[in-house]
Order: C-alpha cells, then sequence, then structure tokens
C-alpha cells in the first residue's frame, strides 16, 4: 500500500560525532506518531495529523475533508475494537522544498 502525504515541514538536522545510527526524518517520526494514534484509538490525537482539506483514498472510495475523515475513522473503532496499524519498510522521499512523500507496506 503506497500513501503519499504532502506535509509542511521545517526541517533541522543534526547529529554527534561517532554517531551510529541515522536520525529519523521529521516526517517518518510524525507519520509514525499518527499510526501510534490511530493503535490507541485516540481519534483526537490521530485526527491532528490531517489539514482540513485532507483527500484520502480509502477501499471505500475518496474522504474530503476532516470531517468526512473523522466519521470513517470513528466507525472503524466501533466496528473493529482491535483494529491496528503494522507499518513495515516505512521510507520518506523528498520530493521539494516542503513536500515529501511516504511510502510504506
Amino acid at each position: 500500500m503506497v500513501c503519499e502525504i504532502a506535509l509542511t515541514l521545517l526541517l533541522t538536522f543534526g547529529g554527534w560525532a561517532g554517531q551510529t545510527s541515522v536520525p529519523k526524518h521529521p516526517v517518518e517520526e510524525f507519520f509514525m506518531s499518527g499510526i501510534a494514534a490511530f493503535n490507541a484509538h485516540d481519534l483526537d490525537l490521530f485526527m491532528k495529523q490531517f489539514a482540513p482539506d485532507i483527500e484520502m483514498y480509502t477501499p471505500t472510495g475518496w474522504l474530503r475533508g476532516q470531517e468526512s475523515v473523522r466519521k470513517r475513522f470513528a466507525e472503524t473503532f466501533q466496528q473493529f475494537a482491535n483494529v491496528r496499524m503494522d507499518i513495515d519498510d516505512l521510507r520518506v522521499r523528498e520530493v521539494a522544498g516542503r513536500v515529501a512523500i511516504t511510502d510504506f507496506k
């Protein structure tokens, strides 16, 4: 499943000498915080990742606007008490100065 999300970002990179792990991209941290909110069924926190004019394609069709997305996920949480998302192979590509694409399975 490929998801494309355009985000406005202020990117700041820093590091320490001898650092052995690559720092996570800010978009990856933002994306995964949304997944954590989804898995906790915290609808208010989950919705903070979406702009008011969000357009999202789902298996049931297009959702347009925050209220449409909120309603869809409220129904999902109600219908499937144990629903969760597990993300593998998350990659972030910057395609323009303030736009990034996330690809994941």
